[in-house]
């Protein structure tokens, strides 16, 4: 099915809960040196092990869909940002090398769940949370497909996409824990991404603005992701539990389909779909996206 996609030749710039999570926008106490947003997901929280109980630190949980937004207007000083928001428009943005939140071939953190085939579908219902997933989904049912997808937002944690819905999109721990019910058929979109570009497909990367010294920063949030590898199924097994994952399946996520690591491969995964992204209209301006140095 993917054998037709041509993909672009790589560019390296190795040199350059169900209901929303409402972020306070109270000034930080006198103590709170740094501010970090990201979302609740499980699959995110190896990246932030041990700062919750810093007096140093304030971790906030918040929709994908708000994270950018909150680094821009300075509620925060480092956000997991869905890749596709490095290029929208307002402050600049640089990328922290200190984690990633990647999908390295097939997701328990993405589906789309589908009523007729794939090639039929032409509206896509997506969680209003989401960035970077309903984009890819445009993005392969263009490559894929030969078709320009229409997407509609809901609040999958409110409401229920109508009966004549043709495909859902969910994403992070929705996907696994309230699957819509009466489709027929899922499709995992980092996988389709994975065989066709051999790339990991990167969720969701540490950010901050441009303007900022993010040294300590940075090393802070390294190593908490390393704290994080090194208890990857303490934490499925016990995060995992109060959200609503079957044990199973938390552990499968974090210690097998979860990459962290903001490798060579992530970096080159990223600006492949930026790419296509452009082409698929998702993107109407690349911006050049700097990698802040360790």
């Amino acid at each position: 099915m993917v054998c037709g996609w041509k993909v672009c030749p790589r560019r390296s710039r190795r040199n350059s809960n169900h209901r929303r999570h409402v972020v306070s926008k109270d000034e930080p106490s006198s103590r709170v040196a740094f501010r970090v947003a990201l979302p609740s997901y499980l699959a995110c929280r190896p990246l932030i092990e041990g700062l919750a109980g810093r007096e140093d630190v304030r971790v906030e949980f918040a929709p994908p869909v708000a994270l950018a937004a909150l680094l821009r207007a300075g509620h925060a000083d480092a956000a997991l940002v869905p890749p596709i928001d490095l290029h929208r428009p307002g402050e600049p943005l640089v990328v922290l090398p200190a984690g990633c939140l990647a999908s390295c071939g097939p997701s328990l953190t993405a589906r789309v769940y589908l009523r007729i085939p794939a090639h039929q579908v032409r509206i896509l219902w997506a969680d209003d949370e989401l960035h970077s997933e309903p984009a890819l989904a445009r993005v392969l049912w263009r490559e894929l497909f030969g078709r320009r997808l229409a997407g509609v937002p809901f609040d999958a944690g409110r409401t229920s996409p109508p009966e004549s819905a043709e495909a859902v999109l969910l994403a992070g721990d929705r996907a696994v824990t309230d699957p819509p019910l009466g489709f027929y058929v899922q499709m995992d979109p980092c996988e389709l991404w994975f065989e066709a570009t051999g790339l990991p497909f990167v969720h969701g990367v540490w950010a901050a603005r441009a303007d900022r010294d993010t040294r300590r920063l940075c090393d802070l949030l390294t190593r908490a992701r390393d704290r994080g590898l090194r208890r990857l199924e303490t934490i499925a097994r016990q995060t995992g539990r109060r959200l609503g994952w079957p044990a199973d399946l938390a552990t499968r996520c974090l210690c097998e389909q979860m990459d962290y690591d903001f490798s060579d491969a992530c970096e080159d995964g990223m600006e492949e779909f930026f790419q296509f992204a452009r082409r698929a209209g998702v993107i109407g301006c690349l911006r050049d996206v700097r990698v802040r140095e360790g």
